[in-house]
């Protein structure tokens, strides 16, 4: 063997051992290797304000292996990524078409499609929404939300007394 072929060879060889590792890396534990999110996951990317991800995380999520608790709780976090992501009209409608959630889920679910109308600029949907919403939910976390949110759609639209009534009684709601 000549001295240009054991070199050749030579190259090669630590070339094949330097990028072995990362090849396997790559075969084992690549791109395209998805893991399902433990549970919890994706409630905390969407705490941290990380809607994409989430997002992506529950695209990815094979529908057949949850069960329809599970379900609807993933398709409320879906329109929750989706109004926050800027699609309110597919935040809506998966809102609207998601059959009735748990009792403590359904006035989340309200709030959200109010707030995906508000988006999307339909005043008077989102006001009748809202309203509808607090006289359900007088006494929900959402309710200062939902009243100051309602407050506010009702100065844009030039309706400063009703305004001022909602902004009084959130006041008298206040400890």
């Amino acid at each position: 063997m000549n001295r240009q072929t054991r070199m050749a060879l030579l190259a090669v060889g630590s070339g094949l051992l330097l990028f072995l590792p990362l090849i396997a890396y790559l075969y084992f534990f690549g791109p395209d290797t998805y893991q399902p999110p433990h549970r919890g996951q994706i409630s905390q990317l969407i705490a941290d304000g990380n809607y994409a991800h989430a997002y992506q995380q529950l695209n990815r999520t094979q529908a057949d292996s949850i069960t329809l608790e599970e379900s609807t709780q993933r398709q409320l976090q879906m329109a929750l990524c989706e109004l926050h992501l800027g699609e309110p009209e597919r935040a809506h409608t998966r809102l609207r078409d998601l059959p009735m959630p748990p009792p403590l889920l359904e006035s989340y679910r309200q709030f959200w499609m109010a707030q995906a109308l508000e988006d999307m600029e339909q005043v008077e949907a989102a006001i009748t929404h809202y309203r509808d919403f607090l006289a359900r939910n007088s006494q929900s976390i959402l309710a200062g939300s939902a009243r100051q949110r309602l407050a506010a759609l009702h100065m844009e639209s030039d309706n400063h007394q009703a305004a001022i009534e909602l902004y009084e009684e959130q006041m008298a709601k206040r400890p």
